[in-house]
């Protein structure tokens, strides 16, 4: 009847919709990686070796990465010194640092959110 195949619409519309947030999160997650490898690797490099063309290059490039991940909605959960807060943060230890208590002194892994919701 008409009204079944409706429903069935629906639902595989919704269905459509689920399968397609899950492969953007995943994709973004994966992205997320390759950005905070180009970050691992910056923050080694010598500011001599950043200021030459092929380093000025890999910087211009991550910055791309972070760029188009914030045009999808994905932004990173900026916690350094910022009060604890379990819905964004993960403790792995509590450490003795200059900040106040329950406050995020080390940073092991950035989190990211995606549309306002917390992916890493």
């Amino acid at each position: 009847t008409m009204a079944e195949f409706e429903n069935f619409r629906k639902r595989s519309n919704s269905e459509k919709a689920d399968w397609i947030r899950h492969a953007t999160k995943e994709l973004a997650l994966h992205i997320c990686d390759v950005v905070d490898n180009f970050e691992r690797a910056l923050s080694q490099a010598k500011s001599e070796d950043l200021d030459t063309p092929f380093g000025k290059g890999v910087i211009l490039i991550e910055k791309q990465l972070v760029k188009a991940l914030e045009n999808e909605g994905v932004k990173r959960i900026e916690a350094l010194g910022s009060e604890f807060n379990p819905e964004y943060h993960e403790a792995l230890a509590h450490i003795a640092s200059e900040y106040e208590e329950n406050t995020v002194a080390a940073i092991i892994q950035n989190g990211y959110t995606m549309h306002e919701k917390v992916i890493r």
